[in-house]
């Protein structure tokens, strides 16, 4: 679910009043110096014309200076995010390494793919390789030290499942974001990347996310809160897009396929 823009058209009215605001302080102006002109010849009249005309293009200049920079300021103090994210290239085809190091378990790093609806994920675990893949019908556990492959039907919630539901994936965190919460704070370069850097807090959890200025993908996030659960940081590296197909989704040739359906 991506999110929608229903503040764009404000953005969009704003970009435009600012010029029509100061073209139409322009004109007025001319159209004063032209009635000054017509009903009097005198030239202390034409001082006291030009007078305030000269500190009107002043007056003018500093609220068209001042101005957009008040615009600049608050639009950078609150930034709309959902139109930020929403108007985001948010790819259907990519992978990408997540790590993440936490207090209440050991630091360990994911490797992840994705294209439309079908996954892969690959990672260790205390000396032991995970490897699981799900497409349109089977979720399948891969154990590479007996070459067997656990098939689940698709509607069918596997062993492990519930943990692994637990635990934070980089490309689905911004889904469940209620975007009323989150605080822009600035643009940052990260690992070479630009960013947007966010934070979020609820029930005692403070969230800091430095999130894909292309993608809306989090990089980056740091979680602090008052349970060992809370307190982690994960980070993306090795984002690439466009060049998953689908032989990564397939069970080696070589593995036995054990059969967990209804």
């Amino acid at each position: 679910m991506k999110p929608t823009k229903r503040k764009t058209l404000l953005i969009l009215m704003i970009i435009i009043m600012i010029p029509l605001l100061a073209f139409y302080g322009c004109g007025g102006e001319d159209n004063d110096e032209e009635m000054t002109e017509e009903t009097t010849g005198e030239e202390e009249e034409l001082d006291e014309t030009e007078t305030p005309g000269e500190e009107e293009p002043d007056d003018e200049g500093e609220n068209g200076e001042e101005d957009p920079g008040d615009e600049d300021q608050e639009s950078g103090e609150d930034r709309d995010l959902e139109s930020i994210f929403g108007s985001m290239d948010y790819p259907v085809n990519f992978s990408y390494e997540m790590t993440m190091e936490s207090e209440a378990m050991d630091s360990f790093t994911t490797r992840l793919w994705i294209m439309d609806d079908m996954f892969r994920s690959e990672g260790e675990w205390e000396g032991q390789t995970f490897i699981s893949i799900q497409d349109d019908e089977y979720y399948y556990m891969l154990d590479p030290d007996t070459m067997t492959a656990m098939r689940f039907p698709s509607d069918q919630e596997p062993p492990m499942e519930e943990d692994a539901e637990d635990e934070p994936r980089a490309d689905e965190f911004m889904i469940e974001e209620d975007w009323d919460r989150l605080t822009y704070h600035e643009d940052e370069e990260i690992n070479g990347v630009a960013t947007y850097v966010v934070s979020d807090s609820y029930d005692e959890v403070e969230l800091r996310m430095w999130i894909h200025q292309e993608y809306g993908i989090p990089m980056r996030i740091e979680s602090t809160g008052p349970d060992p659960d809370d307190n982690y940081v994960m980070e993306v590296s090795n984002l690439k897009v466009g060049e998953v197909t689908e032989e990564d989704f397939e069970i080696p040739d070589d593995y036995e396929i054990v059969d967990f359906g209804n």
